[in-house]
């Protein structure tokens, strides 16, 4: 083993120096003595001496990543300061400078997190290696993926639940990130061993039936390679041809999405050619489009519209010798990207020469990574957010255009509202709708790739929990559900400061006046102030009862108490008087018992039969029937509360609806059909023409006489050719 570590470590020193010429090799040796020595009394689970990881991370970073002489320093001191106690990154530092004792102490910040619970771990640990990353130096999670790798290939050496916990987290956070950062063979790979021992029987499947066909598929790959090579000899151009099987995990989903059996796949192989310069990429492409038949939709342009993480490369399938390939065309330059992703800024170029524009480069990835990740910074840390990230991460792209011509890369199935979201918070915010290519469209219209998109925005308009429902990337859900919940928190804040604002002025106290002298008294309790009280309350986690043992001193609860019986015994004597004058009522509804009652209607919530209802007594004017989640219920006195229910009869409720139709003819038409057969009465109709945007505003009055019916009838409507918005109004 001694020997192939030193073999290994030989190699390593040779390929940075050649790479680079003018890098001081003393100090890569320097650190290679530093880590040996340090790691001494370690030994991993596989029995070898700790000694070995350094080594074999360091020779990831620098034969499969084509890393810097600075990232290789890192790889071998990047367990130092985590695993040693008695050494610091000062120590690192005064060694070794401040660049490698930044970047190690990136990589040591993240594994020693410590974290509330298992499923908030993930998600920070994620936040955390990409907020370090950029902040820092990219090449803390380049280094991280490359010890990730070797722990993966080392994994069957850890317990059973350990390499299930270790593979759920590669399989979602470190292969989506190099997915993501272009470094595709090391995500294949990734991916392959978490498949591996998350789902073992599958893998085995997958990796058996390759097998059975590998001689036949080896013998494809070569044939298919010489008839590509002469393709390229007989239009007089040099390059690379190449091919392979793809990789086990790839296969699987092709499997699951498809719901085809192995023997009924036919893109199972892949084919690159790399030639000398972007114009040849093109007419190679032409010359295999007119030689074999090229299967249709899978042509993709990434040249001309280079992915996010730079990638560049012409994509086609076509059918050769029986059977059909997917070509990749590129060039040398293009391949590098390809191969190693944000890595090719220290890529070799030549003969040992570094490349070229090394800081700009650095420098607009770390750009690209904070745009990827900026949204997610600044929300929750929640493995529900995390998931969508992931999901993100690993999504196809799609490129739209603004209408002054910039590019917005968006995940494929992304809406217009998801467009809007990724230009700014606030554009998605007041989104009302847009125009994709010079056509009105709604807010969930999905985007294609080349669309012209533009957004329409109203400051009246706020973020509503039912975007929730077609909005795909992890921006716009992320964004909508903050502000939805933080409005959500600010009503339940205002409903109960409210509710004790009542209760305490039965006894004369101010509670604005007093809210500091009730707040000292609220922090004695599990609530650390009086505000989460409020909110609590308004929430109805807790009774206004508790709210007010809580806020107040057991003379002051007890005075309460006084004053509460006596409204009772009121209250009491006026019900008895009420029920006696009450006149005949046609509402529909039954209140506690009776249906001799003068009954009216909430116009805040407009009750619709069938729903949950509450009947309020009021001085003078009968009883008032709201919803029972009606926000205003809950300032509202309840020992003046009634039970009540829809009566059997057929009653009916108006319910004012507002649809957006495009202009065209035969829409009003359309919609009274659709309407007449669900037996719905339009009560009134009002009709505005917005000739600017070629737009029919429609008000009508409905008549409902089951809740149910609502959603019915936005279905039916929604599902109208130009029919772009459908709302119920409830309040009248």
């Amino acid at each position: 083993m001694q020997k192939e570590i030193n073999k290994i470590i030989e190699e390593i020193k040779t390929k940075i120096e050649l790479g680079y010429p003018n890098f001081d090799i003393t100090q890569l040796e320097k650190a290679i003595k530093f880590s040996k020595k340090a790691h001494t009394s370690e030994i991993r689970l596989s029995g070898e001496e700790f000694f070995v990881h350094p080594v074999r991370v360091a020779h990831i970073v620098v034969f499969e990543m084509n890393l810097d002489p600075i990232s290789t320093m890192v790889a071998f001191l990047h367990k130092s300061v985590e695993n040693i106690e008695n050494i610091s990154i000062k120590d690192i530092e005064d060694e070794f400078g401040e660049e490698v004792a930044k970047i190690v102490d990136g990589i040591t910040n993240i594994s020693k997190t410590k974290y509330k619970s298992k499923n908030e771990s993930h998600a920070a640990s994620f936040r955390k290696m990409i907020q370090i990353s950029t902040l820092k130096d990219i090449r803390v999670i380049l280094v991280k993926l490359a010890d990730r790798l070797h722990n993966m290939r080392t994994l069957k050496f850890v317990d059973k639940k350990k390499q299930i916990q270790t593979s759920k987290e590669t399989r979602d956070l470190y292969a989506p990130i190099a997915h993501r950062l272009g470094l595709y063979n090391i995500k294949s790979e990734l991916e392959d061993l978490s498949f591996k021992y998350l789902n073992r029987d599958k893998y085995d499947k997958v990796a058996k039936l390759l097998d059975e066909k590998k001689t036949e598929r080896e013998t494809f790959i070569k044939k298919t390679i010489d008839d590509l090579k002469k393709l390229l000899i007989s239009i007089n151009l040099s390059g690379e041809v190449s091919g392979r099987a793809k990789h086990i995990f790839s296969i699987y989903e092709k499997m699951e999405k498809s719901k085809k059996e192995f023997n009924q796949l036919y893109d199972l192989t892949a084919f690159r050619i790399i030639l000398n310069k972007k114009e040849d990429c093109y007419h190679v492409l032409g010359e295999i489009h007119s030689k074999y038949k090229a299967i249709s939709g899978r042509f993709k342009d990434y040249i001309s519209l280079p992915k996010s993480n730079g990638y560049q490369s012409l994509h086609t399938a076509v059918f050769i010798n029986g059977k059909m390939i997917e070509i990749q065309i590129r060039t040398q330059e293009m391949h590098a990207i390809a191969e190693n992703g944000v890595a090719a800024h220290w890529a070799y170029k030549g003969k040992g020469a570094p490349a070229t524009n090394k800081v700009q480069k650095e420098q607009n990835e770390i750009n690209f990574l904070k745009k990827i990740v900026k949204y997610w910074l600044e929300e929750d840390e929640s493995e529900e957010s995390l998931n969508h990230l992931s999901e993100d991460l690993k999504a196809k792209e799609i490129y739209v255009f603004t209408p002054s011509g910039d590019i917005i890369i968006l995940s494929e199935g992304a809406t217009l509202l998801d467009f809007a979201y990724s230009i700014h918070t606030e554009l998605g915010n007041e989104c009302t709708g847009g125009m994709v290519d010079g056509k009105i469209a709604p807010l969930k219209q999905k985007l294609k790739s080349g669309q012209i998109v533009s957004v329409n925005r109203s400051s009246s308009q706020k973020p509503k929990i039912e975007w929730l429902e077609f909005v795909t990337t992890s921006r716009a859900r992320s964004k909508i559900s903050y502000l939805v919940n933080k409005e959500e928190r600010d009503q339940a804040k205002e409903i109960g400061k409210a509710l004790l604002e009542k209760e305490l002025a039965k006894i004369n106290i101010n509670l604005n006046k007093r809210e500091d002298e009730l707040d000292a008294r609220v922090r004695e309790s599990k609530f650390s102030n009086i505000h989460n009280i409020y909110i609590a309350l308004g929430y109805r986690k807790i009774s206004l009862e508790d709210a007010l043992k809580k806020i107040l001193p057991p003379d002051h609860q007890k005075l309460l108490e006084q004053k509460e019986q006596e409204e009772k015994n009121k209250f009491a004597t006026l019900l008895k008087k009420f029920k006696k004058s009450a006149s005949k009522s046609k509402s529909g509804v039954i209140i506690d018992g009776l249906d001799e009652i003068l009954i009216k209607f909430a116009k805040c919530c407009n009750p619709i039969p069938n729903e949950n209802i509450v009947g309020y007594i009021s001085m003078g004017q009968g009883v008032t029937v709201h919803k029972t989640t009606c926000k205003n219920i809950l300032s509202l006195d309840k020992d003046r509360m009634l039970e009540a229910s829809w009566a059997g009869s057929k009653a009916t409720r108006p319910v004012i609806t507002q649809i957006r139709t495009l202009n065209k003819v035969g829409i009003l038409s359309e919609i009274t059909k659709v309407l007449s057969k669900m037996s719905i009465n339009i009560e009134t109709l009002a009709t505005n023409k917005d000739d600017e945007n070629s737009i029919i505003e429609m008000t009508m009055t409905l008549s409902i006489s089951d809740v149910d019916v609502l959603k019915k009838i936005k279905q039916k409507l929604n599902n109208i050719n130009g029919v772009v918005l459908v709302n119920f109004r409830r309040t009248i």
